[in-house]
């Protein structure tokens, strides 16, 4: 007997989430939904218990589970490559493991959207952040203001308009960028790529957390360092459309995303790196513009704060 192909494939990545995993499974597992569903699990070869965890789980749920057990640590990018791959499903719903659902009804909820409105690729959800350390009490931070989406809504070179943990895609995609598995962050470059393929809906309850830690991949890392990933993506994006009318939107974002990086950097105490994208956004240049030239030299003032702050300090030392 062949297999039936599942509607939905929920692709959860893990490493090193020994404290967490359990929850997110848990969360997946507990759908209430009338389709049939597979959860594709990428274990990246982790240090801790994880690997043992989804183990357990594959035993418990033999029929439901599909894990991929990388061989060695490969990374999240070609971790996230070989799950997607592996998907045979209409849709695809993705989680982090160290993320979870807390709601039973958010995979029919999304599917059943998606199924009525063939025009849209992808749906979201507002999500909770929970802060490990307590320093903060849970809550919903990004307040939207509408609930449909275009592509042009996702250029905007912000950090998250979409958190990872409430995405369903209808999997319509017909290749996988190989750029896409090298970048940071992953998520915002795939809604861009399905928001080119239809609208995106946001359903207005909140179905989900996203687990803010010290090794988080993206919480637990510097700021500056964020966001140079984040240009790095950006510069990926555009060269993915370089050839098409988006270029000049882009090339618009990624000299602001440019400044934007030189000022981090400049303010954070890193007044070389700061000038290498300052000169980067004047060779990309958008153009004889007030705005422009205004920010071109707010970012050179603060560039030449910071290498005053740095020659003072030194010779203070």
């Amino acid at each position: 007997m062949v297999p039936l192909t599942p509607k939905l494939s929920v692709v959860v990545l893990t490493y090193n989430h020994e404290k967490f995993l359990r929850q997110a499974l848990d969360s997946v597992l507990m759908q209430e939904v009338d389709f049939d569903y597979e959860v594709i699990v990428g274990e990246d070869c982790s240090p801790d218990g994880t690997r043992s965890i989804v183990q357990a789980y594959e035993q418990q749920y033999p029929d439901r589970l599909r894990p991929i057990y990388q061989p060695h640590n490969v990374g999240m990018g070609t971790n996230f490559r070989h799950c997607l791959e592996a998907c045979r499903s209409e849709y695809i719903a993705l989680l982090e493991g160290d993320d979870y659902w807390t709601d039973t009804r958010k995979l029919h909820k999304q599917v059943a959207w998606l199924e009525a409105n063939p025009s849209f690729s992808l749906c979201f959800h507002p999500v909770a952040d929970q802060y490990e350390d307590g320093s903060r009490p849970i809550g919903v931070p990004r307040q939207f203001t509408k609930d449909v989406y275009t592509f042009d809504d996702f250029l905007l070179p912000i950090y998250t308009v979409v958190s990872t943990g409430s995405i369903v895609l209808r999997n319509m995609l017909p290749t996988w960028p190989a750029w896409l598995f090298t970048v940071k962050p992953i998520d915002f470059p795939l809604v861009v790529l399905f928001a080119e393929l239809g609208k995106a809906k946001l359903l207005p309850d909140v179905m989900g957390v996203y687990r803010i830690h010290s090794d988080g991949i993206w919480s637990g890392t510097a700021r500056h360092l964020n966001i140079q990933s984040f240009l790095q993506m950006y510069e990926q994006l555009w060269r993915h459309y370089a050839s098409t009318s988006r270029s000049p939107q882009l090339r618009r974002h990624l000299y602001d995303l440019y400044l934007t990086t030189a000022n981090v950097f400049a303010n954070g105490g890193y007044p070389t790196e700061a000038g290498r994208f300052l000169r980067q956004a004047v060779r990309l240049g958008p153009g004889p513009k007030v705005s422009a030239l205004t920010s071109l030299l707010g970012a050179g003032f603060r560039l030449a704060r910071s290498f005053t702050r740095r020659e003072q300090a030194a010779a203070n030392s």
